[in-house]
C-alpha cells in the first residue's frame, strides 16, 4: 500500500493538519519491508481556514501519485471529505519509521479496511490498537 506521510523535515510527522505540511512522503509499505517512493513539496496554500478547495487540490495531488492512506497526528473538518475517496490515519506517534512499524503491525487490518471503506477513518495508538471511526 501507498502511504502519505504529512512531515516537515522527512523524520517526524507535523503537529499541525494534514494539509499544512511542508511534504508529504509517499511510502510502499508492505507487511515486511517499505520504502520511500517520492517526497513531494506542498505548494497548495489557501488563507481560508479548512478551505474545502485546498482539500481538493491536495487530494488530487496524491491520488496522482497513487496514494491510499492518509497519516498524520491531526486533520481538519476537511477529513470527512477526503475520507470518500482515501483513508486517513491519525496516529500520536512521531517518527515516521515507528509510524510505519505499526502499520505492518496492522496491515491486515488497514487492507481489510482499505477494500471496504465507506466514509471511516482510522486511529492507531502506540499500543498497537486500532479502531475505525465512521463519520457522515
Amino acid at each position: 500500500m501507498l502511504i502519505a506521510c504529512a512531515t516537515n523535515d522527512n523524520i517526524n510527522l507535523i503537529d499541525d493538519h494534514f494539509g499544512d505540511a511542508q511534504y508529504f512522503d509517499i511510502y510502499h509499505v508492505t507487511k515486511d519491508s517499505y520504502h520511500l517512493k517520492e517526497s513531494i513539496i506542498n505548494n497548495i496554500t489557501s488563507e481560508k481556514h479548512n478551505d474545502p478547495l485546498k482539500a481538493k487540490q491536495i487530494l488530487e495531488l496524491l491520488q496522482s501519485s497513487g496514494t491510499e492512506l492518509l497519516v498524520n497526528k491531526a486533520f481538519g473538518a476537511n477529513i470527512k471529505s477526503v475520507n470518500k475517496f482515501l483513508l486517513p490515519v491519525i496516529i500520536r506517534v512521531d517518527s515516521i519509521t515507528e509510524i510505519i512499524k505499526l502499520i505492518q503491525n496492522s496491515f491486515d487490518y488497514i487492507s481489510d479496511t482499505l477494500l471496504n471503506k465507506n466514509n471511516v477513518y482510522l486511529i492507531i495508538k502506540d499500543t498497537l490498537e486500532v479502531r475505525s471511526i465512521e463519520t457522515t
